[in-house]
């Protein structure tokens, strides 16, 4: 289990709503038919989520009631569903919500997915749950401290008292110290293509600097050879930084596993059990 952490600091003051980084779901909209490239058969199948979670998962009452907030193509929220959790997914890329009920419908498993921004769930849904997952290095598409607090409050509000935040992030201290530009992947072999992922990273001087990644995919099929690229930007932040955050959100106990050697790191975030929830309108 992730020790605990006592930080504490002031936060920004936040307006209750911020508009979606139509930047970054325009990105991924167009990346969505290609992402599975990025993984391994064995982290498509969600084997890996599931152990690296398996704690936190075996603590939540049966049929416990679970929100992957930034589901991209459904792998996790799939392979939750498969374990007989009631599972919503949502994302703000439209094209990754269409590629998630694609890949769900193939499996026949029921599970709604939904576009959504995180500082709007509150609005779509209505009972709470259990366990809220953002995953992926997602949170670092939030621009500015003000929509990092904002969207940590959309995911608080859906929450049950004692209800529990898991947020993986890249470990972006690490990141910048060794400055890696280039980072390929293993080669993937899938529907006939061999695909090496190749991550070309860039660096502006500042950290509050958009950071761009360009995600090439080298694609190998008999004597043809082509590319396709994805642009995917982010807004890094401090460790700390993202602690002091979820304590503005409202979140009162925080654990983290980070380490300034590791390239990520996970934090686990729970509500007051005595937590009073603003009414809200009732949908699933």
């Amino acid at each position: 289990m992730p020790g605990d952490i006592g930080a504490a600091s002031l936060v920004p003051e936040v307006e209750a709503e911020t508009t979606m980084n139509t930047v970054a779901t325009d990105e991924y909209d167009a990346f969505a038919s290609d992402y599975h490239f990025l993984y391994s058969d064995r982290v498509l199948s969600g084997a890996r989520f599931l152990e690296g979670y398996a704690e936190v998962l075996q603590s939540l009452p049966p049929r416990a009631r679970i929100l992957d907030c930034a589901c991209g193509i459904g792998v996790h929220s799939l392979a939750l569903a498969r374990r007989g959790y009631d599972v919503r997914g949502t994302d703000a890329s439209a094209g990754m919500i269409a590629e998630a009920r694609r890949r769900a419908a193939l499996e026949g498993l029921e599970v709604e997915f939904a576009r959504c921004s995180w500082a709007d769930l509150p609005k779509t849904f209505g009972r709470p749950f259990d366990l809220v997952f953002c995953y992926g290095n997602a949170i670092g598409h939030c621009r500015t401290p003000e929509e990092i607090v904002a969207s940590l409050c959309g995911m608080r509000a859906v929450l049950k008292p004692g209800g529990v935040l898991a947020i993986d992030s890249l470990n972006w201290e690490k990141a910048r110290r060794e400055r890696v530009r280039f980072c390929p992947m293993p080669m993937r072999v899938r529907d006939g293509s061999r695909c090496l992922p190749l991550y070309v990273w860039n660096f502006p001087p500042r950290w509050q600097d958009p950071h761009l990644i360009e995600v090439v995919l080298l694609f190998q099929e008999e004597t043809r050879t082509h590319h396709r690229s994805y642009p995917i930007t982010y807004y890094p932040f401090h460790y700390q930084d993202l602690v002091i955050r979820l304590r503005g959100a409202g979140f009162q106990e925080v654990q983290s596993d980070f380490d300034d050697a590791k390239d990520n790191y996970t934090v686990i975030a729970r509500t007051d059990n005595n937590s009073v929830q603003e009414p809200r309108a009732q949908r699933p």
